[in-house]
């Protein structure tokens, strides 16, 4: 599975980290590792979604699955940025770091 092909883009944001992260090529060489782990996160939810929905996940079973589980929502906000929530690109960066390392629960 290509990890790219199975995020829901394109997503609103005028700072172009949610492009940078759809498409790696674009994005600084330094932040590529922590771009990866963010489409693997999201992956990885993605995979599991509809046995999250169903409630047929027993959390515990996958430290992976419930690492994405804790990250969806904040991913998702975060990704979700309108036009009018312009950040620079060094800003977001950091704030997807803080999410991956689960600083930041809540938008």
């Amino acid at each position: 599975m290509e990890v790219a092909s199975s995020l829901p883009w394109p997503r609103k944001s005028s700072s172009g980290l949610c492009s940078a992260i759809a498409s790696s090529t674009s994005a600084d060489p330094a932040y590529l590792p922590l771009i990866n782990r963010a489409k693997q996160v999201m992956a990885t939810y993605s995979d599991m979604e509809e046995l999250i929905r169903l409630g047929a996940y027993r959390p515990g079973s996958s430290p992976d699955v419930d690492e994405a589980i804790a990250l969806h929502k904040p991913l998702e906000a975060f990704l979700g940025q309108l036009k009018e929530e312009a950040t620079t690109m060094a800003e977001g960066y950091q704030r997807l770091e803080k999410i991956l390392q689960g600083e930041e629960t809540e938008n």
